[in-house]
């Protein structure tokens, strides 16, 4: 298993990384849906980091012996610090960011929801 510093497995960073690029899809199909264009580019943007964060979870979640559907709340609580933290912040971030989303969405009435974010933000 690889460790940073600090001695947690080194998959961390990379699932820090892509949570950031979802929580940056997220606001930029907010304010798609909040001026109604550039929602079909924003949501293609949202799906790609929806498979590199999934991807990057599954490797940390095989690193970490945990199953690779584990939610970010789960991973968060079987996290060491300050990646607890972080995983946690990350999901409170989310969690806003989704329910803003689903909000704007069905006011303009869009469907925009896949399952693998629904899942892992539960």
């Amino acid at each position: 298993m690889l460790h940073t510093e600090r001695g947690a497995p080194a998959g961390y960073p990379a699932v820090a990384s892509a949570l950031w690029r979802q929580r940056e899809a997220l606001e930029l199909l907010a304010e798609a849906l909040a001026r109604r264009g550039g929602v079909r580019t924003a949501l293609d943007a949202l799906r790609l980091g929806e498979v590199f964060r999934a991807a990057e979870v599954e490797e940390l979640a095989r690193l970490v012996g945990l199953s690779a559907d584990v939610s970010l709340a789960d991973l968060a609580a079987l996290s060491p610090e300050p990646w607890r933290t972080v995983l946690l912040d990350h999901w409170a971030a989310l969690q806003r960011l989704y329910t803003e989303v689903t909000a704007r969405a069905v006011a303009a009435d869009v469907r925009i929801w896949q399952q693998s974010l629904d899942d892992f933000l539960r």
